[in-house]
């Protein structure tokens, strides 16, 4: 019986949620939701379903869905959604920013610093309803495959040190720019209805690092969206600084967050938020400043003794317009059954808060001439004491 009930459960569609990934994936984006989203959701809608029989005499059961299936593949390219689902590009990435008021966020950082370990856990975070201080809920997402893989590898992770978490995000050939991430966010007031586009870079560590060296033809067009951008996370190894070679990766955090300042734009009063990622290494020799001291850098132990360009950087970033803040992440600390992350949430809880606060202008105020009209002259009134 439960294996006919589960059958039956292909044989369902979603005709009201144009994203919904459930046709063509199996898995439903807003899972966390339900406690079983293919009978709770109101967006599916039974659909007759056909019995045949295979050649050895097993039923095998057809329904609407193959013929959904086999009308997607008969699409051609122009009738293809713009997006792959598993990254975007930068001109998939260009098609949402045009439509709607997307927040895009920058997550930057040297190779194998841990920046998507530090997407997916976020993922996970939101995807699992635990969003805390997070001003939105999850909703939907147009790379929920890339994500599922990205978490499929975590959940294989055994715990063991020099084992990779998630794969290295690929250095691809550099003929399109960009690669992005993308969540659809509601706010965390229900009665709040608003969809929210966020795009997370997943830029590949060398480009990252090529860039903060030299800008030339090929790492403005990979790194195009940066003045685009409505935040920024730097993410740097803590182990690593506080390492052998901690001096090396220091000054090159400093160069990151320089270059962001001088390509960032005049915008002023973005969120830049600099991790400490893989915080469980070193947290026998550093410990976590309470949240209203981690901008001092004395409060930070070994990570502040031992970061003179770093910190700098940061200073540097202030003067320049940015809303600076820094915190201590674990986003993997042990394996997915065993243990929880650790301040995944805070910087973008930092981010968003700049992010979703508009830029706000002086007001423009124009002279009343002497000869003004009854209408014009009204405003003198009432500007006068």
């Amino acid at each position: 019986m439960k294996a006919a009930q589960s059958l039956a459960h292909l044989g369902r569609y979603c005709e009201r949620e144009p994203d919904c990934t459930f046709l063509q994936g199996g898995r439903c984006a807003r899972a966390a939701e339900f406690a079983d989203p293919v009978s709770e959701c109101k967006s599916l809608h039974p659909v007759p379903l056909i019995n045949t029989r295979s050649v050895d005499g097993s039923v095998v059961i057809v329904g609407a869905l193959v013929e959904g299936l086999q009308r997607i593949n008969q699409q051609t390219e122009d009738d293809l959604a713009p997006w792959r689902g598993r990254h975007l590009h930068l001109h998939e990435a260009e098609d949402i920013v045009r439509r709607s008021p997307a927040r895009v966020i920058s997550v930057l950082g040297p190779y194998d610093a841990g920046k998507t370990s530090l997407i997916a856990s976020f993922f996970l975070q939101m995807a699992n309803g635990h969003f805390g201080a997070f001003p939105y809920r999850f909703a939907s997402s147009r790379t929920l495959y890339g994500f599922q893989d990205l978490v499929d590898r975590a959940n294989r992770w055994t715990g063991k040190q020099g084992e990779q978490i998630v794969d290295h995000t690929p250095k691809e050939d550099g003929n399109q720019g960009g690669r992005f991430l993308h969540l659809g966010l509601r706010p965390a007031n229900k009665q709040d209805d608003r969809h929210i586009d966020v795009l997370l870079s997943d830029v590949t560590g060398e480009w990252i690092e090529s860039w903060s060296e030299r800008v030339d033809a090929d790492a403005k067009r990979r790194l195009a969206f940066i003045p685009r951008s409505d935040g920024f996370v730097v993410v740097a190894d803590s182990a690593h600084l506080i390492g052998n070679d901690g001096m090396e990766m220091d000054a090159k955090i400093d160069q990151l967050i320089r270059r962001i300042v001088s390509t960032a734009g005049r915008r002023t009063g973005r969120g830049l938020a600099l991790v400490f990622s893989k915080f469980d290494r070193v947290i026998d020799k550093v410990d976590p400043p309470e949240e209203t001291r981690q901008c001092d850098r004395a409060s930070w132990g070994e990570l502040g003794e031992l970061t003179d360009a770093l910190w700098s950087g940061l200073d540097h970033a202030k003067q320049a317009g940015f809303n600076v803040g820094v915190f201590a992440v674990s986003a993997f600390p042990k394996p997915l059954e065993q243990g929880q992350p650790a301040g995944v949430m805070a910087p973008f809880v930092h981010i968003m808060k700049f992010a979703d606060a508009p830029e706000r202008r002086a007001r423009v105020f124009l002279p009343i001439p002497d000869d003004a009209d009854c209408f014009q002259t009204m405003r003198r009134w009432k500007d006068e004491p």
